[in-house]
């Protein structure tokens, strides 16, 4: 996925989260959509990637090329929202916790509970913007 389809598909479920938000009664949705943006607003801000590794400099053009790595690398399994979490939190520890609950929240309404209160979408939401505004600002240097 290139830099422009990341942003776009970011914003495309931005979009879907913003609808889905005018019924209390899609909050899992509401969350899921969150999530799913803020990951695609992350890999914008994130990739290309260059890592000096060992002796080595390492170019990360995607997520998937990074994690192709990352997995083949790291001891014991790990799936791809920890790996991007763990990301995350080494580069850009600011949005790391926004990051985190929505991973969570994302996690329990897909698998664990689909009801949950509207509050918590709002505040999914919440961590949403951050994200986005962090992801996107011009003046911000990309690291």
């Amino acid at each position: 996925m290139s830099k422009n389809d990341s942003l776009n598909h970011a914003i495309h479920n931005k979009e879907a989260c913003e609808y889905l938000s005018k019924e209390p009664k899609f909050s899992d949705w509401v969350i899921t959509t969150a999530f799913y943006s803020a990951l695609h607003f992350i890999d914008y801000k994130i990739f290309p990637l260059d890592l000096k590794l060992s002796k080595y400099p390492v170019n990360f053009t995607t997520f998937n090329g990074y994690y192709d790595f990352y997995s083949k690398n790291k001891e014991g399994k790990i799936n791809q929202h920890k790996a991007r979490a763990d990301l995350v939190e080494s580069l850009f520890p600011i949005i790391a916790p926004q990051f985190n609950k929505l991973k969570d929240l994302c996690h329990n309404a897909r698998y664990v509970n689909y009801k949950f209160d509207y509050d918590i979408a709002k505040n999914a939401k919440q961590c949403l913007e951050k994200i986005e505004k962090f992801c996107t600002a011009n003046n911000l240097k990309k690291y």
